[in-house]
C-alpha cells in the first residue's frame, strides 16, 4: 500500500468519520417508517371495528331480552315497529337496563341525515318517563307495523290481534328482528336496502334474529327476504 493510498483510507485527524446514508438508503427507510405506520393504523382501526361490533351485538341482546320480556308480558305478541307518534324503543323501554343500548358505539351525537347517516334516529315524542329524549341507531324489522299510524299503541284498548304474535314467525332463528340502522324500522321488500341499513364497516350489519341470537353479517351475501317478516 502506497502513502497516498493510506492517507486515502483513514479520517484526518481530529476530524470523526463519516458514516452518513447514502439518498437511496434514506428512502428505504422512510419507506420502511411509512409502511409500518400504515400496519399500526390498520392495526388500530381493525382492534377499534371488533370492540364497537362486539359493543353494538351486547346492545343487540339486552334489546332482545326486552323484546322477549315485552312478549311474555303481552300475551305472546311482539311490540309494533310504530304506531302514530309512539316508535318502538319507547315501548321496550321500561324493559332495558339504560337508554345507552339504543345507540351504536361510535355513532356520532348528532342527528341522522344525508350528511350524517351514522348519527341517531329520534322520534319527535319518544322520549323515558322521565321525560329524555329516547335516542336510537337500531332499526327494528318493519314487518311489525300491523296497525295504521293513526291508531294509539299506548291505548289498552288498541286492536291486539293486528299485532305479531311470536308463535307466527316460523323460522325465528333465520328471522332478523333488529339491526344497524339508519332510521326506525327495516325495509323487508327493497332490494338493495340502502335507505335503511347500515353499510358503514365493509358492506356488514350487526343483526338480533327472533332467536334472541345475534351475529355480524354481510348485507349483501347473507341478508335475504327470506330472513325478514312480510310487510
Amino acid at each position: 500500500m502506497t502513502q497516498k493510498q493510506a492517507i486515502r483510507s483513514f479520517p484526518y485527524p481530529g476530524k470523526p468519520a463519516s458514516f452518513g446514508l447514502t439518498m437511496v438508503e434514506l428512502l428505504v427507510v422512510i419507506v420502511i417508517i411509512v409502511v409500518l405506520v400504515a400496519l399500526s393504523f390498520d392495526g388500530v382501526n381493525r382492534i377499534r371495528d371488533a370492540s364497537r361490533r362486539a359493543s353494538s351485538l351486547g346492545n343487540l341482546r339486552q334489546l332482545g331480552i326486552g323484546i322477549t320480556t315485552f312478549t311474555a308480558d303481552n300475551n305472546g305478541y311482539l311490540p309494533l315497529s310504530r304506531v302514530g307518534s309512539t316508535f318502538w324503543p319507547e315501548v321496550i323501554y321500561p324493559y332495558v337496563p339504560s337508554p345507552t343500548v339504543f345507540l351504536l358505539p361510535g355513532s356520532k351525537d348528532l342527528p341522522m341525515d344525508a350528511s350524517h347517516p351514522d348519527g341517531y334516529f329520534a322520534g319527535v315524542d319518544a322520549k323515558t318517563p322521565e321525560g329524555v329524549p329516547i335516542r336510537w341507531n337500531y332499526a327494528i324489522n318493519g314487518g311489525y307495523v300491523k296497525l295504521p299510524f293513526s291508531e294509539d299503541y299506548k291505548n289498552p284498548l288498541y286492536a291486539r290481534g293486528l299485532a305479531r304474535a311470536m308463535f307466527t314467525v316460523e323460522q325465528p332463528d333465520r328471522t332478523v328482528f333488529l339491526a344497524d340502522g339508519t332510521g326506525w324500522w327495516l325495509n323487508a321488500e327493497a332490494k338493495p336496502d340502502s335507505k335503511r341499513m347500515y353499510r358503514w364497516k365493509n358492506a356488514t350489519t350487526n343483526v338480533l334474529f327472533g332467536d334472541s341470537s345475534t351475529c355480524n353479517l354481510n348485507c349483501k351475501t347473507d341478508l335475504t327476504a327470506s330472513q325478514f317478516l312480510a310487510d
